[in-house]
């Protein structure tokens, strides 16, 4: 009887600790994870809600109409392919970063993607604040052979410069990748909250910092503005 008691206290004791394990590491590296959504070159979503930012990876900003951004993010899908990944963190750099994104390296099977983004030309590496992460000499030369080889975005972007310390600027992308019918003038370019044109709604612009904008209705009257 001592002895079934015995191993009924050691089962919920480990059930116990198996609980507070997994609420400490959000994500076992022994876990694969089916991703939602590749939002860029740097960034996915999980199907859990979840965010993952590449560790020690910058990929040209989507969102700001840099030069290569959506290469870079169709190569991340690509490589993802509907495959479930694995994540691993590393000690030496942050859990986290300010958005709450989860800092991990990325992998389907044993395809470290981080690194793989980096070798084809689709990502730089950047070791934020200096930190040399685990992967880093590996990153460091890839980024290296890359730009030697005159591969993905060190062929399209010529303002683009390999520097690991700081975060890539690829430069922006030509303003008739975003809105074909427009030539680069002055005239081309779009103010934040200005109304547009029924004629225009659904058309993507830049403003001249390079943010692209879409025409689209006002979330606060039912008005056509350029919105991000």
């Amino acid at each position: 009887m001592k002895g079934k008691s015995f191993q009924r206290f050691y089962e919920s004791a480990f059930v116990l600790f198996l609980s507070l394990s997994l609420s400490l590491v959000p994500f076992p590296a022994i876990a694969d994870f089916r991703v939602s959504k590749v939002v860029d070159g740097d960034t996915i979503r999980l199907g859990n809600g979840n965010y993952v930012r590449l560790l020690q990876i910058s990929a040209p900003e989507l969102n700001k109409g840099h030069c290569y951004a959506n290469e870079s993010q169709s190569t991340l899908a690509s490589l993802i392919s509907g495959s479930k990944v694995k994540l691993e963190a590393d000690p030496v750099t942050r859990n986290l970063d300010k958005f709450n994104r989860l800092l991990r390296y990325v992998f389907v099977k044993d395809r470290n993607l981080n690194l793989e983004m980096v070798k084809i030309g689709a990502a730089s590496p950047w070791l934020y604040d200096r930190q040399r992460g685990k992967y880093a000499e590996k990153l460091i030369a890839a980024g290296e052979a890359a730009k030697a080889r005159n591969l993905g975005l060190w062929a399209a972007c010529p303002e683009a410069r390999l520097d690991p310390m700081n975060e890539l600027f690829t430069g922006f992308a030509n303003v008739n990748s975003v809105t074909p019918s427009s030539s680069p003038t002055s005239e081309s370019f779009v103010n934040a909250g200005s109304y547009c044109k029924e004629s225009e709604k659904g058309e993507q612009r830049l403003s001249k910092n390079g943010t692209k904008y879409t025409c689209k209705v006002s979330e606060t009257e039912n008005r056509l503005r350029w919105r991000k």
